[in-house]
């Protein structure tokens, strides 16, 4: 597998590279035995450290994680989690769709991980569950505090009572980086 690990404006130990390909490995030992290409990149923006993963197993499988963490290897920690959870995923709607062909191919690791933690994965994909929740349960915070919540958190959204304004407001993460900002009209 080819490993490529760089920083930017971050110089990056050989104690972080190691814990890197060390936690890769085990994670796709884990579910899909190789990879054929890894990539790391390590930021830091405002004040925080960003990690960035992006490995190719085959020619057709691409998969991308980030981590945010005040220190740099709870970030990379992050990252890693968040890529185990996908190549899970992955393994197990490929098992679903294709139970039979994937036996015979080998292409992915025979552990059953029917014991981990599924958390919201327990209910099949055709019937979501549906949550609800409370407005007097969301926080009360400006939208620059929003935006550094949104920072911290691997989910693409954080909603909100704007405490300007007092009304509903949703941030989230846009494709070109930058935060999108909605909030209740009246």
């Amino acid at each position: 597998m080819n490993i490529s690990a760089k920083g930017l404006h971050v110089e990056l130990s050989d104690a972080f590279k190691e814990r890197f390909s060390t936690g890769l490995e085990t994670i796709l030992t884990k579910y899909f035995g190789h990879a054929e290409h890894a990539d790391l990149i390590l930021s830091k923006r405002q004040g925080n450290f960003m990690t960035e993963i992006h490995i190719r197993i085959g020619h057709d499988l691409n998969f991308a994680a980030s981590g945010v963490a005040r220190n740099a290897y709870q970030s990379l920690d992050v990252a890693l989690k968040a890529l185990g959870k996908q190549l899970r995923r992955n393994k197990r709607r490929l098992r679903e769709d294709h139970p039979q062909a994937l036996e015979e191919t080998g292409a992915v690791a025979d552990i059953d991980d029917d014991h981990l933690d599924h958390d919201e994965e327990t209910t099949s994909a055709a019937a979501p569950l549906v949550v609800s929740e409370n407005l007097k349960d969301l926080p009360v915070i400006s939208v620059g505090e929003a935006s550094i919540l949104l920072e911290e958190q691997l989910s693409g959204f954080i909603h909100f009572i704007d405490k300007s304004t007092d009304k509903l407001a949703i941030l989230y993460r846009r494709e070109d980086g930058n935060h999108g900002w909605i909030e209740q009209l009246a």
